[in-house]
């Protein structure tokens, strides 16, 4: 029964350990992606940022030059600025937004590829340029002819899909899992602040552990973005979007030393007290030397 007893309480602490940055991941895709309003704010964030506004500006550009463009070389300045000024403007921002808030919805809905459709800032792009340049206004390609831009495809990013997925499910149930794992674990031990200190080494090390692999993902993604324009947006997503989920770690890390480093606090004072509680032995009485 000892045994049996002690592979419980062994379990608990692995399986809580491991649930812990796991429910950590599942509340920062809950609260910061999930969630349509926090999304919209992170959106008006990044939309504001002039990092994303080249890159954006870029990929519009990209669309409008594409093929079935009739514009020359000495056409792309005129409408590299004419594209700059109107996405600097609100109306076009709020067209991004609901493009961007379409691909929202595919990721929540589990689409089998997210696509960010660039038709409405080419077609603000286009009446813009009707004002002062109808010639070239009439170069640019027509809607049929500018596809949506593929961000990322199921097969190509399982591990968004099925990170999104149990999310969805299990949002709710892994952090109330892991602190009932860990209690059970705590409840089941003998020595309970002994295995308290190793449950929150435990959970340190596993939040640590997962920042190491973001920080090697981030790296990897970031080196597989060919120009850097398109890095510096990345990097402003990233430090949007991932900030929450490294903040939510980092305190599960901080959480877990605290406990190790209560539990060892609180056992020296234990011992200490103990040591003033114990009772000390009465001095030897003194013997009067016989004559």
């Amino acid at each position: 029964m000892r045994r049996v007893r002690s592979i419980a309480v062994v379990a608990c602490i692995v399986v809580g350990a491991l649930l812990a940055p796991m429910a950590a991941a599942a509340t920062w895709l809950r609260v910061d992606v999930l969630a349509s309003r926090q999304f919209s704010r992170h959106v008006d964030n990044l939309l504001g940022d002039e990092r994303v506004q080249r890159e954006i500006s870029a990929q519009v550009l990209n669309q409008i030059t594409a093929a079935g463009s009739r514009a020359t070389p000495a056409d792309r300045t005129v409408l590299e600025q004419v594209t700059s000024a109107v996405l600097a403007t609100q109306p076009l921002r709020t067209l991004l937004r609901r493009a961007i808030g379409r691909v929202h919805t595919q990721v929540v809905d589990g689409a089998p590829r997210l696509e960010l459709d660039l038709r409405p800032p080419v077609d603000r792009v286009r009446a813009t340029l009707r004002g002062f340049d109808p010639r070239l206004a009439s170069l640019l390609p027509a809607d049929d002819e500018i596809t949506p831009i593929v961000i990322a495809q199921r097969s190509d990013a399982r591990q968004l899909w099925t990170a999104v997925a149990i999310a969805k499910h299990l949002q709710y149930l892994l952090p109330l899992a892991a602190v009932g794992v860990l209690a059970l674990g705590t409840v089941l031990a003998r020595r309970r602040g002994h295995e308290l200190a190793i449950a929150g080494a435990g959970i340190a090390i596993a939040c640590v552990l997962v920042l190491v692999a973001l920080r090697v993902t981030r790296g990897h993604v970031r080196s597989s973005i060919p120009d850097e324009t398109g890095r510096q947006a990345f990097d402003a997503v990233w430090s949007t979007f991932a900030a929450p989920l490294v903040r939510n770690l980092r305190v599960g890390a901080l959480v877990g030393l605290v406990v190790v480093v209560g539990v060892l606090i609180t056992r020296r004072v234990a011992v200490s007290a103990a040591r003033r509680r114990r009772p000390r032995p009465a001095p030897a009485a003194a013997h009067s030397p016989t004559r």
